[in-house]
């Protein structure tokens, strides 16, 4: 239901009523305040640019995939079906894992969710330098 608001505009009744009257007891306990004020254009800038990057790196990591797969079907003998098969299942991998990391950070927490991926980076790093 609208109303008339004395200006000759119409607002509606309830809560965005009582809260462009000015601070009262009530709608204060509703509304947040803002504690800092962001240059948004800064912030959608820095997004678009680590967006960019990890697109990037993710296209790094997939050529680093396909040169070392030169390698790997030498050396175990895999035929192309095989090799094809590899290949997907990194790309798969990172798509679960992707999907899986936000039930894992609402239910851990970001740093330990971070922590955990790190170690398993670092490990699979020292195993595959072994």
């Amino acid at each position: 239901m609208s109303t008339a608001n004395g200006t000759g505009g119409y607002q509606r009744s309830g809560m965005r009523a009582a809260a462009s009257q000015g601070p009262t007891e009530h709608n204060a306990r509703l509304l947040p305040t803002r504690r800092c004020r962001l240059n948004h254009k800064l912030f959608l800038y820095f997004l678009v640019t680590v967006a960019a990057i990890g697109g990037g790196l993710f296209g790094y990591d997939t050529g680093v995939v396909s040169g070392a797969m030169l390698l790997i079907s030498d050396e175990f003998g895999l035929s192309a079906w095989q090799h094809e098969v590899v290949v997907s299942c990194t790309i798969a991998m990172a798509a679960i894992g992707s999907l899986c990391s936000d039930s894992m950070n609402r239910l851990y927490g970001r740093r330990p969710v971070l922590l955990a991926a790190s170690v398993v980076f670092v490990a699979g790093s020292v195993v595959l330098a072994v």
